[in-house]
């Protein structure tokens, strides 16, 4: 591993500095990857750290893994630094106003947020799906990419996330991963903890939608849902213009994702540089009947003196 230090437009190799142990982090709900490490300050005038500095961390195949800014910065009577630093998004988390979008695609719209607050990107794939109108009141750019890549899920039944890397943001389109790592016991597998939840589980969906002067209601049901928990109902009306033909796969988008009974599966498991939130992975742990595919949630990266460990918080899909 090779940690880099960019101040005032040079670059130093601190690598030696940092003290062994450091993390990597990433999660859905809080947007930017941190990147937290330890770095013992010198002397006879070699480069320190202040805060704002940028840093980069590659792997052993230099890789990039992580670009950010420093942005927390603590010093203790032994002369090492607390840092924290944090990726690009940190700014689409960051930066609030308020928009007015008129027959746009999420793409475009990431577009048009990017440029307000004057962020960088990089690969921007084309979203297809047209939204009809959207107001964001005072929200964080992230906050409306969140928003605005629902509305085309639930419109055309694919997804898109939002990450940063190689110092841009990029808007892509969620695809089959060329690889899926597997995690099962008896291999790469340490530790595990799982819950299921259902008091935010739906199996009947009634969405209401509006075509010229006329609603159309369709009411969508999971039979074999509503014969284990009841009849659970979501109601939902849409106010932008929806031809009466798409209601029914629009409600057919919503019963699929809200019926799915909520399994968050915690595990612990040797590193690998490539998983972080947002990907897919395998996860097999016959004595529970597990063996399945999962999306990230969150991922908590610790390095210790060449040591990579991995914790992972999953979610059930069945995308993959």
């Amino acid at each position: 591993m090779r940690i880099l230090l960019i101040k005032d437009n040079d670059t130093y190799d601190i690598t030696s500095s940092v003290l062994a142990n450091f993390t990597l982090t990433g999660s859905k709900q809080k947007a930017s990857r941190v990147f937290s490490f330890k770095f013992l300050t010198t002397v006879n005038g070699e480069v320190d750290i202040v805060t704002g500095d940028k840093v980069i961390l590659l792997n052993n195949d230099d890789i990039e893994l992580f670009r950010g800014i420093i942005l927390k910065n603590s010093i203790n009577n032994d002369g090492v630094r607390n840092l924290t630093a944090y990726d690009l998004m940190f700014y689409l988390n960051k930066n609030k106003d308020t928009f007015v979008f008129r027959q746009k695609t999420a793409s475009e719209i990431f577009k048009e947020v990017c440029e307000r607050f004057e962020m960088s990107t990089g690969t921007i794939d084309n979203s297809v799906y047209i939204i009809d109108n959207l107001t964001c009141k005072n929200k964080s750019a992230y906050d409306i990419m969140v928003e605005v890549m629902a509305i085309t899920y639930k419109n055309t039944n694919k997804r898109y996330y939002v990450r940063a890397s190689n110092g841009s943001v990029h808007f892509l389109k969620r695809r089959n991963q060329a690889q899926v790592l597997v995690i099962e016991t008896e291999n790469n597998l340490s530790g595990y903890n799982v819950s299921e939840d259902a008091s935010n589980l739906y199996n009947r969906v009634k969405l209401i939608t509006t075509a010229g002067a006329l609603d159309h209601t369709v009411v969508q049901n999971d039979k074999v849902s509503q014969q284990k928990y009841g009849v659970l109902q979501y109601f939902e009306r849409q106010s932008e213009f929806i031809r009466p033909s798409a209601t029914k796969g629009l409600a057919d988008a919503i019963l699929k994702e809200k019926s799915v009974l909520n399994k968050k599966i915690s595990v612990n498991c040797v590193g690998d540089d490539s998983i972080i939130t947002g990907n897919a992975v395998i996860l097999n742990i016959p004595n529970l009947g597990i063996s399945k595919a999962f999306y990230v949630d969150s991922d908590n990266h610790t390095y210790d003196d060449g040591h990579h460990e991995m914790t992972l918080n999953l979610t059930e899909t069945n995308e993959v």
